[in-house]
């Protein structure tokens, strides 16, 4: 084949379509020779305004592209460097691509960054110089260490994911790994997405999304989590729709449907707020429609507690530290709990709406108070505390319970009270009565005070300012009344006044007990009045020279 035609054939469309061909077979020669794979390349990307070098590129081979916007380089190597010219970062590439008009690297390949101690890992991957934005498509993995170090000249200690719940102490290590990540340099801030968990000591978190952001180098700043979180720990786990944490202050926040379970105890609330200091809850509050169950509330006596103290509550009823046995719940519109240093609970604030409840006992106020180191509970705002058919109303109650049984009570303000059993030898605020047990004895007063045995029983009732008492048909009235459960004796004092159908007797001290429903063995003394009527036995007689009647 001729390249050229004979020169009768050289028309000048015939030589001008030769010269194209040659033009191009020519030029795609020259192109071939231009992207031949270059060796041992390097390219600077960026430099700081004293024209120090910040960033650089390392390939081992590189293929220009035919437009020369971008290059195609293998085994790539990016490092950084600081004000100084010490290393402090490094990507890692099997492959990719740099425009040098955009300032940017991508790729579809595995790829390995490692700067201030953070390692990102992970496949497909777009870096943008003058932004300093990494974003990664797959796979991703991050991890940084420095996290709960214990404190030396050499290392540091460094805020942790282990500090929300701990213990996690010793770790130096947290992972975070998701399907997605787009990390900005500039603002030191992650964002994970799809199948987020976070892994630091005993403590874990997943989440459908993660924002993570860190202070200086690679200490944790704030971390974010949205959607399905769960925060598992060594001895329980917390669950929402939202959680925020903050490692300056040690504040985590769980919002929507929260619930945190700790060993046997769990809190559930619309709001959790809880305060984190050396891997140790230390405060905590829950806000809306809260529900709170705790098997070992209620329960001094941890390491520590010597069970010797006195219960310093108004009223002056002392009694030892307590134990109780039996779950308690709690449900509230607000809940303040602070912990010690063992992570054994304080005291409880409740407030709005307060019912606390323990086998078949119950309290109610509009708000409550726990005192872990004396055992003390207050209700007060129309408090009630009641078990069975047993029940005491009043402005303010203070009770304390010992082994999981009430020991005193102290109520005040417009008090009102019904004990079943009172008319037993062992009368009861905790086992109520049959339906064919006896009458219920009921007081109201200003004040009341009564005092328990160990048995659940009892043992006495003070009740004091504008008493009235009633047993079955009798009823009294006076300024102070006692009742004595052992003997069944009630005492009323202080302008007291008995009366029961058909007869009535006043005296500034009246005394009887109380058996089989009925008031018997009465005495009065102190300007003893009798009064009665009707064809009825009399039942006091008049009194004796010394004023009594018996």
């Amino acid at each position: 084949m001729k390249l050229f035609p004979k020169k009768s054939d050289r028309s000048p469309s015939a030589v001008f379509l030769c010269l194209l061909v040659l033009s191009g077979a020519l030029a795609e020669a020259c192109l071939a020779q231009e992207l031949r794979p270059m060796q041992g390349f390097r390219y600077p990307l960026e430099f700081y305004p004293d024209n120090r070098l910040k960033t650089q590129i390392i390939a081992e081979e590189v293929i220009p592209s035919t437009g020369q916007e971008d290059i195609h380089a293998r085994r790539v190597r990016v490092e950084s460097f600081d004000t100084e010219g010490v290393a402090n970062g490094l990507i890692r590439a099997d492959d990719c691509r740099f425009s040098r008009e955009k300032g940017m690297l991508w790729s579809d390949s595995n790829v390995l960054l490692d700067r201030d101690g953070i390692r990102i890992s992970g496949k497909g991957f777009a870096w943008t110089l003058k932004i300093q934005k990494l974003i990664l498509r797959q796979d991703v993995e991050v991890v940084f260490s420095g996290a709960r170090q214990t404190p030396s000249e050499s290392s540091p200690s460094v805020p942790g994911l282990s500090t929300l719940f701990g213990p996690g102490i010793g770790t130096n290590q947290t992972r975070i790994t998701a399907v997605t990540l787009d990390f900005d340099y500039r603002k030191m801030q992650g964002v994970f997405e799809k199948r987020v968990l976070v892994k630091s000591g005993e403590t874990q978190l997943s989440s459908d999304k993660l924002t993570a952001s860190f202070a200086g180098t690679n200490e944790l700043r704030t971390v974010e989590a949205e959607g399905n979180v769960e925060i598992l720990y060594s001895d329980g786990k917390g669950l929402c729709r939202r959680a925020a944490y903050e490692a300056e202050t040690g504040l985590l926040i769980l919002t929507g449907g929260a619930v945190l379970h700790r060993a046997r105890n769990t809190i559930a609330a619309e709001r959790i707020a809880v305060g984190v200091r050396e891997s140790a809850v230390r405060t905590m509050k829950a806000v809306g429609k809260v529900r709170c169950d705790l098997d070992t509330a209620l329960a001094p006596g941890a390491e520590g507690n010597t069970g010797k103290s006195e219960v310093p509550a108004e009223g002056g009823i002392p009694g030892k530290m307590i134990r109780p046995s039996g779950p308690v719940s709690i449900e509230c519109d607000t809940l303040i709990g602070r912990m010690g240093g063992s992570n054994e609970l304080q005291s409880i604030e409740a407030d709005g709406r307060v019912a606390i409840r323990q086998g078949d006992g119950m309290g109610k106020g509009r708000k409550v108070t726990y005192d872990g180191t004396t055992g003390v509970v207050t209700l007060t705002g129309d408090a009630v505390l009641r078990r069975g058919d047993d029940a005491v109303t009043a402005d303010r109650i203070i009770f304390q319970a010992m082994d999981g049984e009430l020991r005193s009570m102290d109520a005040s303000g417009k008090v009102r009270c019904s004990f079943a059993n009172a008319a037993n030898t062992k009368g009861s605020l905790i086992r109520a009565g049959s339906a064919e047990g006896p009458t219920p004895l009921r007081m109201d007063s200003n004040r009341l005070i009564a005092a328990f045995g160990g048995t659940n029983g009892l043992e006495s009732v003070d009740a004091i300012g504008d008493v009235r008492i009633s047993q079955g048909e009798a009823q009294g009235t006076g300024q102070r009344a006692s009742h004595d459960t052992v003997s069944g004796r009630v005492v009323l004092s202080g302008s007291a006044e008995l009366n029961r159908p058909g007869e009535s007797v006043s005296a500034e001290t009246i005394s009887f007990v109380i058996r089989e429903n009925d008031v018997r063995s009465i005495k009065a003394s102190g300007h003893a009045q009798l009064r009665y009527t009707g064809t009825r036995a009399p039942a006091i007689r008049k009194p004796d020279k010394t004023g009594r009647a018996g």
